[in-house]
């Protein structure tokens, strides 16, 4: 079976670590809200050059969807949601 991913349109509520980068705690689809748990994370980008650093993060809802959430240092935020084809 494959999977891919769908871009969708969801709030990120994040948690403020103080020790760590902030990391998402809950969606947010319109009056749904699903916490989440990180399976996995990273950065993606250039080590050097000055391009933004973009952090991944592999999230799992209670009802077991898998989430991608991308975010850069510019503040944009992206939701995408495996879906299986």
């Amino acid at each position: 079976m494959r999977t891919g991913w769908q871009w969708l349109a969801a709030e990120v509520e994040w948690h403020d670590g103080h020790r760590a980068f902030e990391r998402p705690v809950r969606l947010r689809l319109g009056d749904r809200v699903l916490e989440l748990t990180i399976d996995k994370a990273w950065v993606e980008g250039p080590a050097s050059g000055g391009s933004e650093l973009i952090r991944v993060f592999l999230v799992r809802d209670a009802g077991t969807r898998r989430f991608r959430i991308s975010a850069c240092d510019g503040g944009h935020v992206a939701v995408e949601v495996e879906e299986s084809k």
